[in-house]
């Protein structure tokens, strides 16, 4: 297991945000048994082996002023553990009862949940949350020596139906939709990444709030940059919203919303003022973004995620 960040941080005004991992780590300069200090990715962190009382202290270190246990609280950590046996598990965080090794607070991972149990009252309450809502998509490189693709770099991603790769200036960017986290939440952020030449790694850049996106579509018109979602399902109906974004002040920002409830040809007329329909067609939700030249003006089409028609749009000029 590979510790980066471990922190607890409670509403009490007396004590501050709390570095656990520090209370654990030796003095700078000095060995100690069960601890290695990893890189991963440009970021440090803390190999742990070895008997967990290694890596234990007195509760009393932290409540100085106050001995009882605050009501409200969080812990925050950062941590890389390799593919787990379904049989095995590892604890990240204990606090026990006096000396003995009855747990009164504790955070577990297991191959596939995270498991909280608190013990207050002569009760327990356990709370498990499934790790599996996160996925993962590989990005791979083609090696030249092996003749073949191989992983480069693992990102998690949420039920993703899309990715867009596109260069602004000398800046290179992946943008994933994210679809939808677990089986019902259609509400959650996808994620723009961009390579970072130091470390050379897609690290993230933006975040932009979506609704069961399906599709990004990445287009330059003049000197703009612009980047569309199809936004599909909120959970409850496909009548939503979808965006077109504008490259502005180093990130991507609201340039127009299209309400999807037709088909559209969309055109953009010279001035930029936006895009106009120059086509309709009934429609229900947005599964796909294109854009395309001719010599008329600039468009961009998108199809229906339950009809079996589309919409054009095309770009308004001043």
């Amino acid at each position: 297991m590979c510790i980066y960040l471990l922190s607890f941080i409670t509403h009490r005004k007396y004590l501050l945000p709390l570095d656990l991992l520090s209370r654990v780590l030796p003095v700078s300069g000095r060995a100690q048994d069960g601890i290695r200090m990893v890189q991963s990715r440009g970021a440090r962190g803390f190999q742990f082996s070895g008997s967990p009382q290694l890596f234990s202290f007195p509760a009393s270190q932290l409540f100085v002023n106050c001995i009882f246990f605050p009501a409200e609280f969080s812990i925050v950590v950062t941590l890389k553990i390799p593919q787990m046996a379904p049989e095995k598990s590892e604890y990240i965080f204990t606090l026990l009862e006096g000396d003995s090794d009855e747990p009164l607070l504790s955070l577990r991972l297991s191959q596939n949940k995270f498991h909280f149990l608190q013990k207050g009252h002569g009760s327990r309450k356990r709370i498990s949350k499934d790790a599996g809502d996160q996925e993962q998509s590989v990005i791979y490189k083609w090696s030249s020596r092996k003749l073949k693709f191989i992983h480069y770099q693992t990102l998690n991603t949420h039920s993703a139906r899309d990715w867009e790769a596109f260069n602004i200036q000398d800046e290179t960017f992946l943008a994933v939709a994210n679809h939808r986290q677990g089986n019902r939440n259609h509400n959650i952020d996808s994620v723009i990444y961009k390579w970072n030449p130091v470390i050379e790694f897609f690290e993230v850049n933006q975040t932009i709030p979506t609704t069961g996106a399906y599709d990004w579509e990445f287009f330059t018109i003049g000197p703009y940059y612009f980047l569309a979602v199809a936004n599909t399902f909120n959970g409850r109906s496909t009548v939503i919203d979808s965006t077109i974004y504008i490259w502005l002040g180093g990130m991507f920002q609201p340039y127009q919303f299209i309400t999807v409830s037709e088909i559209m040809l969309f055109d953009l007329l010279s001035g930029y003022e936006g895009f106009i329909p120059v086509h309709r067609l009934s429609t229900n939700g947005c599964r796909d973004w294109e854009y395309f030249n001719t010599t008329d003006g600039s468009y961009l089409i998108y199809s229906s995620a339950r009809a079996a028609l589309s919409k054009v749009l095309k770009l308004r000029t001043i």
